[in-house]
């Protein structure tokens, strides 16, 4: 069974499909604020392509943010139309491990907030594990006294910052997430169906 993996939370649509012991296949697709148009369609499409069935789904997984208030309910309502058509688990991920690169140590992925403040996922990346995650919103001046302490910080957004690294839209992180629940490698929790 595959679990079909959602993030809607920015300004590009994740879609993946993961089965035990094979590779992720996703795809990301710049939907230009017609994310309730093309959202069923791009599933439909990227499960034909691989040859696959509603039916071959086993759970569904979405991101619920930080990002898009109204991407993130796009998402994650689609998420549980499925997961209660098909009673089949559904789970959620913090929308942030989209945005991990290859590096690795202790980082932070960033999100700006319109309070000024920053949407923040604290973590270190081990291999394909990110270890000891955090979620925060942090001031400025808090995440000045953080920097310190990390190797590598990525956003959306290029900072003014020598840490700073593009980051590498992808769901692959979220695997990892889903795959350790009884680990520290990511809090995943159960969304009511």
């Amino acid at each position: 069974m595959y679990t079909l993996l959602l993030d809607t939370s920015s300004e590009n649509l994740l879609i993946g499909f993961h089965e035990v012991e094979k590779p992720l296949v996703e795809q990301s697709i710049s939907h230009n604020n017609k994310l309730s148009e093309i959202l069923l369609p791009s599933v439909l499409s990227l499960l034909d392509k691989k040859n696959l069935l509603i039916q071959d789904i086993g759970r569904v997984a979405v991101g619920v943010g930080p990002g898009s208030y109204t991407g993130t309910r796009v998402g994650v309502s689609v998420a549980k139309a499925l997961s209660f058509s098909r009673t089949i688990p559904l789970l959620s991920f913090c929308s942030l491990l989209c945005l991990i690169p290859d590096q690795q140590g202790p980082f932070a992925a960033l999100l700006p907030a319109k309070s000024g403040q920053f949407f923040t996922l604290q973590g270190v990346k081990k291999d394909s594990l990110i270890l000891e995650q955090k979620t925060a919103l942090l001031r400025a001046e808090e995440l000045e006294t953080l920097l310190p302490t990390l190797s590598f910080l990525t956003s959306l957004s290029p900072l003014d910052s020598p840490l700073w690294v593009p980051p590498k839209i992808s769901l692959r992180h979220t695997i990892a997430a889903l795959t350790n629940t009884t680990s520290t490698t990511c809090k995943v929790r159960y969304l009511n169906a």
